[in-house]
């Protein structure tokens, strides 16, 4: 692909039938995005280039958390280069990148 958008928010598993149950599901959905973007990162995209990751602490995994950020993301994934580095994405933060597999 040329380019990709990955998103997480921090009450992913907010609908576990228990509260400690949320926070471990929560944990490892972004546990496991972060994983995604450092190996995304290490075959060779760039952050704010060709990958946008963004993780919203308080968001849960629901339609509505998404359409806020879907503007944004359309804009990272189809529009011109610049726009990349021009637009802060949705209500989230825009992570820094890993270090692990830094060229």
């Amino acid at each position: 692909p040329e380019r990709v958008y990955l998103d997480a928010g921090g009450r992913e598993g907010s609908d576990a039938r228990t509260e400690a149950l949320a926070r471990r599901w929560s944990a490892a959905f972004t546990r496991d995005a972060r994983r995604l973007r450092d190996e995304l990162l290490h075959a060779g995209l760039h952050e704010g280039v060709d990958l946008r990751f963004v993780e919203v602490p308080e968001a849960i995994h629901h339609e509505s958390e998404w359409a806020r950020r879907l503007p944004d993301a359309l804009r990272f994934l189809f529009g011109p280069p610049a726009a990349a580095d021009r637009h802060n994405v949705g209500e989230g933060r825009a992570t820094a990148p890993s270090t692990r597999g830094a060229r």
